[in-house]
């Protein structure tokens, strides 16, 4: 079964948090867009597991003076009822 509409506007509006999150250097909101033992990987690494590594790389970053600026744009996101998968 494909993804539902509604399925497909809570990714978008959990990207739209996400970046917002990360770019004002929130990291109790950006943690929040992950589940418990989420983990995020890029460049091919993971960057953090559960979401208090994930909020420590956001204080982290703030505390170095990182600013990033996201414009998501092109999301793919193909799953099914049950999983999802989002490329940006």
């Amino acid at each position: 079964m494909p993804l539902a509409t509604e399925d497909h506007l809570a990714i978008h509006e959990l990207i739209a948090r996400y970046c917002f999150a990360i770019d004002h250097g929130e990291p109790e909101a950006y943690a929040a867009c992950f589940t418990e033992d989420g983990e995020l990987y890029a460049d091919g690494r993971l960057r953090g597991k559960g979401r208090a590594a994930l909020a420590a790389n956001i204080v982290k970053a703030n505390q170095q003076g990182l600013h990033r600026r996201h414009w998501p744009c092109n999301a793919l996101i193909e799953g099914d009822g049950n999983a999802a998968r989002l490329r940006l």
